[in-house]
């Protein structure tokens, strides 16, 4: 073929190889290049040098040329979009690994953003479609760790207990780390995430202690009166639509959770939030994950009740339940349950130690094994309270309890609808972390509608004549004794419980004139609360997340330094300047907002650590003087969090009833206080404060007003001239 002399340029000016075959021809036109590779891809295809079944060849052989050239440039295509699709997630990857975002903006960070942005394309996007391109957890330097850990224990341990503690600390670098370390980097490099097992099995499943009040969390919502008051009607719109969240997310349809709308977040633990039970084991639970179940457990009064969320049409065709045939059923359960005799508190056996329900559920699975599979196999249960809770603690108190015979604690989630219409989860926590459940709350509450106070109804779609709810049936047989103790140890528990509320007086409008850190402004307001009730710096938990990275959970955040140590100190001492108390918050605050980001980056502490304990026990080794350390051991006094959420700015103020609207969970030791916060707009913070009756050293009303006094104490530093 002569060159032509006029006309575009040739395509291409070197042999290229495209699927093992090689375009020889420089001078082919593109029509005529993919011609011709589309015929050679066709001809191995038939030839079977690409692997296909000798059927589908024999048939290729016998369709006419043109087919040929078909097939080909369909593979072609096919293998061309896999390609462009497998590089641009690689690109991700790469861009992902960059952290310099987090510490501020600059060119460099701009024109990252640019390139990340590109790669990722416009939306909407599949619920897991970057989960390849997310970087690995970073594995961190055994010096780097210990020598972190140092500053951090010095904190809140005494002088000698330090001196103790930095002896261990050598001790480690020196002789069991480096082995250690070996061992996980090894794991790093065949895992997908070093620590996810370590941290589900030794932070969660191992746990022996009663689920109630000691792992599981809640969430509440209530909306304003003028929506609705109907228990029904709001139990059927929210069961509808958690139902329609799972088939999203079965679909692959729900949106990932993207940090400043462009950095994607893990979203594995999404795949746990339906069909899931936390089954108890003698010395460890299994988590149980469950398919093709698309029915909900409905409990009233004690009594189980099967709910499909699904039916046939007329035309055979399975359709989701609307919300006003949600609404008819539920009215079939509570007439039902309504005239039935009080049952044995079966559900109380799940508030027990693990150890001791893990055999009687043994037992109890004897006679009952299809009504403990429904359960334990539906989408979640969805408890119809009877109870009218008047206010925040209130509310809070019955989510997180119960009666005793209406709470499956094991269970991933407990949606309670009460009389009143409030409504809150109570969550099992081993694979579900907070922000995922706010993520499915915010969807519910987000999409709710009511008409009237009652269901919206499609005049389009009557509702279909059902088959009534099927009651689930127990055979108590030689368990009787064990419910009744089951249940007396819940009442023992639940009485015990000392759960707060506090509305603060101003939220992160304040804080940010002050060119504070939300964050970090109510880390000092409860280092001070704690310091002026107890006369002592707690050792602090809060955690950061590590959905940043493929399988990550949390690490921990230590909010306390030497600069918050001091500041707590210096703000009752009347010496003391308000430029001087100003100084040493500020430098509090930037410490804390610094760590926050470097957990967040994978350079935190204690995952690492924890790591390497449970590592020495893979190995079998004898427990490292460090873990046996007092720093190591000392419990967390202040176990906290803060609730991230979008609801405010997305329905605005009037939407809901934000003061009754808040989360949160208990202590993490006897002595302590488990400390939730969220934050609505500019103007709200409620926290969640728990502790235990029984311990006298906590209050959680003192604390409250600790807390209260605290912040007012703050504003007063920037209100004074």
């Amino acid at each position: 073929m002569s060159r032509s002399t006029s006309g575009p340029e040739p395509f291409l000016s070197k042999p290229v190889v495209v699927g093992g075959i090689v375009a020889s021809s420089a001078l082919l036109m593109p029509s005529q290049l993919l011609s011709r590779i589309a015929k050679r891809v066709s001809r191995r295809l038939v030839r079977g040098r690409i692997g296909l079944p000798i059927p589908v060849r024999t048939i290729l052989g016998l369709l006419p040329g043109r087919v040929h050239l078909a097939v080909g440039g369909f593979v072609l295509g096919y293998l061309g979009q896999k390609y462009i699709n497998w590089l641009r997630l690689l690109i991700i990857l790469q861009l992902l690994k960059y952290h310099g975002w987090m510490y501020g903006r600059n060119w460099k960070v701009k024109i990252w953003g640019l390139l990340l942005r590109l790669a990722e394309g416009r939306g909407p996007f599949q619920t897991f479609e970057f989960q390849r391109s997310l970087p690995k957890q970073p594995l961190p330097e055994l010096n780097c760790t210990l020598d972190q850990w140092l500053k951090v224990s010095k904190v809140f341990v005494n002088e000698s207990q330090y001196q103790s503690t930095q002896e261990a600390v050598d001790e480690f670098r020196n002789n069991e780390g480096p082995k250690l370390q070996t061992f996980l980097q090894k794991k790093f490099q065949t895992t997908e995430n070093w620590m996810y097992d370590y941290w589900l099995f030794a932070a969660y499943l191992s746990y022996r202690e009663p689920l109630i009040f000691n792992s599981n969390y809640y969430t509440t919502s209530v909306l304003p009166e003028y929506t609705t008051r109907d228990q029904l009607s709001r139990a059927a719109t929210s069961i509808a639509l958690l139902a329609k969240y799972e088939r999203l997310l079965s679909q692959n349809k729900v949106e990932p959770i993207m940090m400043q709308d462009i950095v994607p977040f893990c979203m594995h633990g999404y795949n746990f939030i339906y069909n899931m039970t936390r089954v108890p084991g003698e010395h460890v639970d299994t988590p149980m994950k469950y398919t093709n179940q698309r029915h909900v457990v409905v409990i009233r009064k004690g009594h189980y009740y099967r709910l499909e969320t699904e039916a046939q049409d007329d035309k055979g065709a399975s359709l989701p339940l609307s919300a006003e045939e949600i609404k008819l059923q539920l009215q079939q359960i509570c007439a039902d349950a309504d005239a039935l005799d009080d049952e044995l508190p079966v559900a109380s056996l799940t508030s027990q130690n693990r150890t001791l329900w893990a055999k009687q559920r043994l037992s109890l699975a004897e006679r009952n094994r299809e009504t403990l599979e429904t359960i334990e196999k539906s989408l979640f249960v969805a408890v119809l309270d009877e109870g009218s809770p008047k206010d925040a603690n209130e509310l809070t108190n019955n989510v997180m309890t119960g009666r005793g015979n209406d709470r499956w604690f094991d269970k991933c989630f407990n949606f309670i609808t009460f009389a009143n219409a409030y409504c809150g989860s109570n969550i099992e926590h081993s694979v579900l972390d907070a922000m995922i459940l706010v993520t499915l709350n915010e969807y519910v509450m987000m999409n709710e509608r009511y008409e009237n106070g009652d269901v919206v109804r499609d005049l389009a779609r009557p509702p279909r004549k059902l088959s009534s709810p099927k009651r689930l049936l127990w055979n108590f047989t030689d368990m009787e004794d064990s419910i009744a103790a089951a249940f007396q140890s819940f009442k023992e528990i639940s009485s015990d419980i000392d759960l707060q509320i506090l509305h603060c007086r101003y939220g992160k409008g304040f804080m940010k004139k002050c060119r504070l850190s939300p964050d970090g402004y109510m880390q000092m307001a409860l280092q001070l609360a704690y310091c002026r009730l107890h006369k002592e710096t707690p050792k602090t938990y809060e955690p950061a997340t590590l959905r940043l990275y493929a399988m990550g959970r949390t690490e921990t955040i230590h909010p306390g330094s030497a600069w918050s140590v001091e500041w707590t100190k210096c703000m009752d001492d009347p010496l003391m300047s308000l430029d001087e108390k100003k100084t040493l918050l500020k430098k509090a605050i930037w410490h804390q907002t610094q760590f926050r980001l470097e957990a967040t980056a994978g350079k935190g502490c204690d995952r690492h650590l924890l790591g390497l304990l449970c590592a020495s026990r893979e190995l079998g080794m004898d427990l490292p003087k460090i873990f046996r350390d007092d720093a190591w051991t000392k419990t967390f006094k202040l176990s906290t969090s803060q609730t991230p959420n979008r609801i405010y700015e997305v329905v605005g103020l009037n939407a809901l009833n934000y003061p009754m609207c808040n989360g949160g969970f208990g202590p993490s030791c006897h002595d302590g206080y488990g400390i939730s916060y969220i934050i609505y707009g500019d103007t709200m913070v409620n926290i969640s404060i728990a502790s235990w009756h029984s311990c006298k050293e906590t209050d959680s009303k003192r604390f409250a007003k600790e807390i209260d006094r605290a912040m007012e104490d703050m504003k007063t530093l920037y209100l004074t001239n």
